[in-house]
């Protein structure tokens, strides 16, 4: 066998092994939002009742009640945190393309920074809905935007975060699209790539 027969991947082995992937991943952002929406419900109510718990123990002149220590606290939520931060930054591509890369209309073109982008283990990020690519920065949100692939070092698409937001507000009369009411009046085709698909951008 040759070094180039060696190096071409089965098309069926290819899909197989590409499905086994997103069925993976998909139960584990799955599992991160879940924690994530947990931890947003719960924050709030374990402060108060540290808090509350404190007050008490300081009116009857106790001494602080026993409370782990910030490093241990930190090492028990580590994981599930960890998790939480990779689905969210993930999630554009989990709910919209369902981790596949192939249910992109980039995919022709751009198939392994696709294949990248439904990757949670990678830094590449992608919002279908305003076609943006990037990369993730260690620290906090922010992404990096890229302008050209870095496999293929094609340009990419226009970035339509701008347009977006114009059609928004010109259907809206607003462009405060985050309340659960301002998104039930949007078709769900604005939050994927379908609605830049249809105008031919």
């Amino acid at each position: 066998m040759s070094d180039s027969d060696a190096e071409t991947p089965d098309p069926d082995t290819f899909v197989e092994q590409l499905e086994r992937t997103i069925e993976r991943d998909t139960v584990l952002l799955r599992r991160g939002l879940d924690l994530h929406e947990k931890f947003c419900v719960a924050a709030d109510a374990q402060e108060a009742k540290r808090e509350q718990a404190e007050k008490e123990a300081a009116s009857r002149g106790e001494k602080r009640p026993f409370v782990e220590t910030e490093e241990e606290r930190a090492w028990d939520v580590y994981h599930d945190r960890a998790l939480t931060g990779i689905a969210i930054d993930n999630r554009h591509v989990l709910e919209q393309l369902g981790l596949d890369p192939r249910n992109s209309a980039l995919y022709e073109t751009f198939p392994e920074l696709l294949t990248q982008a439904c990757n949670p283990q990678t830094p590449i990020l992608y919002d279908p809905s305003i076609r943006r690519f990037g990369l993730k920065e260690t620290w906090g949100p922010a992404l990096r935007t890229i302008s050209h692939c870095p496999w293929s070092g094609r340009k990419l698409p226009e970035d339509l975060a701008d347009r977006w937001f114009d059609l928004i507000e010109e259907l809206m009369g607003t462009d405060d699209w985050s309340t659960d009411e301002a998104r039930e009046k949007l078709s769900s085709d604005y939050f994927n790539e379908t609605w830049w698909i249809e105008r031919g951008l």
